[in-house]
């Protein structure tokens, strides 16, 4: 058995005995994770590495269960999922959430307009949750994140935002660069 406290973390990993041999036992922050394939050395490195990856992308970004963050840097939301004291959940399904009482509160001209002159090309810093992308040539697609940090291919800095369909069939990232403009479709008064 190992037990140790890793950035306010407390880990603990049994190893398997009898027909559990090869496995262990993880326990993070008293919440038991299962059993784990590999000894107990492989699996607490793992564990570590896990640990400074949710510290890396932070406690809103809805990756990680509570667990995972040390205890007193986060609180829980309604959903019980881990964000920052005093922020919003970025968990998908609370995400999605707002989103859909964003749009329920924009005017149905809004999502069957098809035409044109309803859209400005905007830098994509102005785009925010409920908000609609409205290329001529793809679906519709509204925006149900935030906009994030990100690097593209070459490693040049560039800013996300994650939107899904109008219609639901899809969902994925619009990536700009540096004062880079995307069609947002009009709000109508």
């Amino acid at each position: 058995m190992k037990r140790e406290t890793y950035k306010g973390r407390t880990i603990k990993v049994v190893g398997g005995r009898g027909n559990n041999f090869g496995r262990t036992k993880v326990t993070l922050n008293g919440v038991e994770l299962g059993s784990w394939e590999g000894n107990e050395d492989a699996n607490l490195r793992s564990i570590r590495g896990t640990i400074d990856h949710a510290d890396e992308v932070g406690v809103s970004n809805g990756r990680y269960n509570p667990e995972w963050y040390a205890p007193g840097t986060f609180e829980l939301c309604t959903a019980g999922h881990a964000k920052e004291i005093g922020g919003e959940c970025g968990h998908p399904w609370c995400v999605e959430q707002r989103a859909e009482a964003t749009a329920s509160t924009a005017p149905a001209e809004i999502v069957k307009d098809d035409v044109a002159v309803d859209v400005d090309y905007v830098s994509g810093d102005n785009f925010h949750v409920g908000d609609v992308v409205a290329y001529p040539d793809r679906p519709r697609a509204r925006v149900v994140r935030e906009a994030e940090d990100g690097k593209d291919f070459f490693g040049r800095p560039i800013k996300r935002l994650y939107c899904r369909s109008l219609d639901g069939s899809h969902e994925g990232f619009v990536d700009y660069g540096a004062g880079g403009v995307l069609p947002k479709l009009r709000r109508v008064a």
